[in-house]
């Protein structure tokens, strides 16, 4: 079966002076060491008196493994009646088994497991397994780093951020169209702009200044191609990043002009691709799905294109775009 991975990119949030962030597979595994169990990891934790039919969606680290990166199934349920076709292990166990038992929580409740996600962890970077919204991961890292992760540090650890990670070959496409002329930015209604950093109180402010917008079109040009490919950049991860807060995907565009004439959406540059994987009982299996999430790895840590450039380091930091 095919399945589709994109990569992001671990930022922090106001990271204090000195602040200087663990691999990300070492402290997602001394989280899954100090809550071992299902019932650790669930989030928001099931109260005694949850009723069957609440609609509220829980989350939890499954099935996991820890090698150079983690790797583990990231899952979603409903509380209710589990439909004949989804057999689940319990709860007070290391991990639920998503093909053989039934599962129960600790009131004896049975409970629908709704999505199953793979997540790989490693040095500065997530992958993650399209569907998965990366705000939810994002917000379920924090709360379990909140929990159950000893900040080596005499403050709590910084909350992280996952950011799009665009490929370099935009920087090729813009060498090759000889520059950006012109850089614009289309917003649709829905977004708070109210404040924030770089590009959002910029927009912010641009759009209060006439009362009644709901869309907003910025573009910055020069003629001589001499626009900043990482300016641009830095711009469509951070509105984009936005939008993905406000589940409205598809409402930011931002699109470069080549002095050339040709025109690339920066959407359509985000690094993410297709990884075949042996399936069983119509899941993908969980060792080959970690065995090509290696394969993958070890293939972004190698020199790329006529220029050699990598996407990562050996210990998975982000190379420069340009």
């Amino acid at each position: 079966m095919n399945r589709t991975v994109s990569l992001k990119v671990i930022k922090y949030e106001n990271p204090p002076p000195g602040f200087i962030p663990n691999p990300i597979q070492y402290v997602i595994s001394s989280i899954l060491k100090n809550a071992p169990l299902v019932s650790d990891r669930l989030s928001p934790p099931l109260s005694p008196s949850a009723s069957p039919s609440s609609t509220n969606q829980h989350r939890f680290i499954n099935k996991n493994d820890t090698k150079d990166f983690v790797f583990f199934e990231f899952c979603g349920f409903n509380p209710g009646i589990t439909p004949s076709h989804i057999d689940l292990d319990h709860f007070p166990n290391p991990s639920v088994n998503i093909d053989t038992s039934p599962l129960f929580d600790t009131s004896n409740h049975p409970r629908i497991l709704t999505k199953t996600h793979h997540v790989c962890g490693f040095g500065e970077i997530l992958i993650i397994e399209s569907g998965l919204g990366p705000r939810i991961i994002e917000r379920y890292l924090n709360e379990m780093i909140l929990k159950y992760y000893k900040s080596p540090y005499p403050y709590p650890y910084p909350k992280l951020r996952l950011k799009d990670i665009i490929s370099k070959d935009i920087v090729l496409e813009v060498k090759k169209g000889g520059g950006i002329r012109e850089v614009k930015m289309g917003l649709t209604h829905g977004l708070d702009l109210s404040a924030g950093r770089r590009f959002q109180t910029l927009l912010g402010e641009t759009k209060s200044k006439i009362g009644g917008t709901q869309d907003l079109t910025i573009s910055w040009k020069n003629g001589k191609g001499q626009l900043s490919t990482s300016d641009a950049v830095e711009a469509y991860s951070e509105i984009s990043e936005l939008s993905e807060e406000e589940n409205d995907e598809g409402n930011v565009i931002i699109k470069l002009t080549l002095n050339n004439g040709s025109v690339f959406d920066l959407e359509n540059y985000k690094i993410r691709t297709s990884l075949i994987i042996d399936e069983e009982n119509g899941h993908p299996k969980f060792d080959s799905f970690q065995k090509t999430i290696e394969e993958y790895l070890n293939q972004l840590r190698k020199p790329q294109g006529n220029e050699g450039k990598r996407v990562l380091t050996d210990e998975g930091k982000l190379t420069p775009l340009e």
